[in-house]
């Protein structure tokens, strides 16, 4: 009689193919858990935690704010402030909530240890959003320096030379108001867009490994956007605005700072006492107490490349006090340098003082006669008086412009995702083994979880 051996049977031989779709099957599974891709409802109402990570994970869900920075800015802010906190790395979750940094003027942080998340969470993007003045317009003025001797003289719409000699009342070696422009709103749109062209977003682990690290002209958005239909023109006040600015010079500057005078004479032309002596004819106005304002700001269009909110490929992981490297950092030195400068009271970059507050339109003599843009003294054109008897008296004008800014900013980061409670650590641990969720920072926390 023979014996047949019994032999095992085998199991069959996996091949690659074989091998990548069972990986892609745990791929599956482990979404179907979390409801990647898939609607809440297919969990049913029992099953509550799954429901909850499906409105996290779903991309189709509205974005959920798990913690956010926002800090506000005052627009001009002093030259000192400039250095401090707009160089090359600017950090706003760093900051203690309620102490905000140089030149802002508030700061709001729901993170209460700056750099260190409240809890773990589980991460689907981020979005960095910056609100700027939604009203822009121009307000033309006088700036001037008060003394004792005079308070406030009038403000003409234009003044040359000898109405300024003559028609002011200036003490002796007083100096005469230069004409003035106050950039309300527009200075905020120019430094906020040259902002977004001079930063990116970096997000760093371990102060030097960096897990993104985009332009910020890829992921950022500023509101309002001025679209076709979005922006509108209509008539300001203006007499609030100057008293802002104002305001803003007086606790930049001290005691010593100058201040914008609104318009209150139209100058009609001029005349002479008998041929020697020229001044002004004047007569008050309210033509000024209004400017035509644009409602609405620029905007960084959203495409299928640059959206807000930036969405990860993967939900991310991170654990409760592992520290969060969530900064700007400097791309574009030129477009830094143009955002410092309408940040400025005095227009400089850097910490350095600028020109603004008695800009020349050019740093070389253009005018004819040897008049120089920054003196009202050489030749001039002649006006015809109002004198019964019109004769042509030479009239210069003060080339020179002051430029205040005023307005208000805001830069807003926003991690997008849910806090962990205990309760979940196990689901995401799962699909963090299976590849559904990343996790730079390990998982400390959920030694318990397994």
């Amino acid at each position: 009689m023979t014996m047949t051996a019994l032999v095992a049977p085998q199991p069959p031989r996996m091949t690659a193919s074989s091998k990548i779709m069972q990986a892609e099957e745990t791929m599956r599974e482990a979404r179907r858990y979390l409801g990647l891709g898939m609607p809440p409802s297919m969990f049913g109402s029992a099953d509550t935690q799954d429901a909850m990570l499906a409105d996290v994970c779903d991309p189709r869900c509205e974005p959920e704010v798990a913690e956010s920075v926002i800090g506000r800015i005052d627009f001009p802010i002093a030259d000192a402030a400039i250095a401090n906190s707009f160089g090359e790395r600017i950090n706003l979750f760093s900051q203690t909530d309620g102490n905000p940094p140089p030149g802002f003027s508030s700061l709001t942080n729901t993170l209460s240890t700056p750099g260190m998340p409240n809890s773990s969470m589980v991460l689907t993007g981020i979005q960095v959003r910056i609100m700027v003045e939604n009203e822009g317009r121009l307000i033309r003025g006088n700036l001037f320096q008060p003394t004792a001797a005079i308070s406030q003289p009038a403000s003409f719409d234009v003044m040359s030379a000898n109405d300024q000699t003559r028609c002011l009342g200036l003490a002796v070696g007083q100096v005469a108001p230069i004409p003035c422009e106050l950039l309300w709103g527009e200075a905020v749109w120019k430094s906020m867009l040259d902002f977004v062209f001079a930063y990116e977003f970096a997000w760093i682990k371990n102060h030097q490994v960096a897990l993104i690290k985009e332009p910020l002209t890829a992921i950022a958005r500023i509101d309002p956007f001025a679209e076709a239909i979005a922006a509108g023109m209509a008539f300001g006040s203006n007499h609030d605005r100057i008293r802002l600015a104002n305001q803003q010079l007086l606790n930049l500057l001290g005691a010593a700072a100058p201040q914008m005078m609104p318009i209150t004479h139209k100058r009609l032309g001029s005349y002479t006492d008998g041929g020697a002596l020229n001044a002004a004819d004047v007569t008050p106005t309210r033509d000024e107490d209004g400017s035509p304002t644009l409602f609405g700001g620029p905007g960084v269009p959203q495409n299928l490349v640059g959206r807000s909110p930036y969405r990860f490929d993967r939900p991310m992981y991170w654990p409760l006090g592992q520290p969060m490297g969530i900064l700007f950092v400097l791309n574009n030195p030129l477009f830094q340098a143009s955002m410092q400068r309408w940040l400025s009271v005095t227009g400089g970059n850097g910490g350095n003082p600028g020109l603004d507050l008695n800009l020349p339109f050019s740093p070389s003599t253009l005018m004819p006669g040897g008049m120089a843009p920054t003196t009202l003294a050489g030749d001039a054109a002649t006006e015809l008086t109002e004198d019964p008897l019109p004769i042509p008296v030479g009239q210069q004008t003060n080339t020179n412009r002051a430029i205040l800014k005023g307005g208000t900013a805001f830069i807003e980061i926003d991690l997008v995702g849910k806090r962990v409670p205990q309760a979940w650590k196990p689901c995401v641990l799962k699909a963090i083994k299976a590849g559904a969720i990343c996790a730079p920072m390990g998982t400390p926390d959920m030694t318990m979880a397994a």
